[in-house]
C-alpha cells in the first residue's frame, strides 16, 4: 500500500501563498501576473494569470470571460478558471500534459492547485 505523501512538509506553504497574494495585487493593478512558483521541492512552475477583460464579439462588447491560467511548464495549454477552490487531481489531470506520469502529474496538480486556491483568497478578500 503506498504512504499518502505529506505536502504541508515537503512545500513551502508560505511561498505559495506569498506568490498568490502578489499575484493577486498584480492582477488587480496589471489586469495580468506571471509567477514563477518555486516551492521549495526543486521544481519550479512558470504560471501566467491573465484577469478577466470585456471581449469585442459580433459588433459589440460582450461580458468578460474567466480568469485564463497558463502553465507554460504543460507546453502553454491556457484554461479558463473562475477563481474558485479546485481540487490538485483535477488540476493535475487539466494543467499537465497527457504524457506526464501519474506521479509527477499529482505532484503538479497538488502545487497549483494550493497557489491557484490561495490566488482564490487572496483575490476574495481584496474584491
Amino acid at each position: 500500500m503506498d504512504t499518502p505523501i505529506d505536502f504541508d512538509a515537503r512545500l513551502d506553504c508560505e511561498h505559495i501563498r506569498a506568490a498568490a497574494s502578489w499575484a493577486a495585487l498584480q492582477l488587480a493593478a496589471n489586469g495580468f501576473a506571471r509567477v514563477q512558483l518555486t516551492p521549495g521541492d526543486l521544481t519550479a512552475y512558470d504560471v501566467i494569470v491573465v484577469a478577466p477583460c470585456p471581449r469585442w464579439e459580433n459588433g459589440r462588447t460582450q461580458r468578460s470571460d474567466p480568469y485564463m491560467v497558463v502553465l507554460t511548464n504543460s507546453f502553454g495549454a491556457a484554461y479558463q478558471w473562475h477563481a474558485e477552490p479546485l481540487v490538485a487531481g483535477y488540476v493535475g489531470a487539466k494543467w499537465t500534459n497527457s504524457s506526464v506520469a501519474a506521479g509527477p502529474r499529482l505532484w503538479t496538480g497538488e502545487v497549483l492547485s494550493r497557489f491557484l486556491n490561495a490566488l482564490a483568497e487572496a483575490i476574495g478578500e481584496a474584491g
